[in-house]
């Protein structure tokens, strides 16, 4: 499984490149998720899976123990 983290918006043609790569292998990604807390993005992704014909992915809003959260993604290590 890929994890992808996806904060802002990418042209469709760069996702369907990196889309590409996870239908290559679908030994070692048998599935990509997508975290994204924006929609325009969540189409984008979906519209580049469609053009190439890839269909082993989900796409999922930020999570917390509340459940999804519409609060600023912000990562800490």
């Amino acid at each position: 499984i890929a994890i992808e983290v996806e904060r802002m918006h990418r042209p469709v043609e760069e996702l369907m490149r990196k889309l590409s790569i996870y239908k290559a292998d679908n030994r070692v990604y048998q599935k990509v998720v997508y975290i994204t807390p924006h929609n325009n993005v969540a189409k984008s992704i979906t519209e580049a899976a469609k053009r190439i014909g890839f269909e082993r992915f989900d796409i999922v809003p930020p999570m917390n123990e509340f459940g999804p959260t519409k609060q600023p993604m912000s990562w800490f290590i």
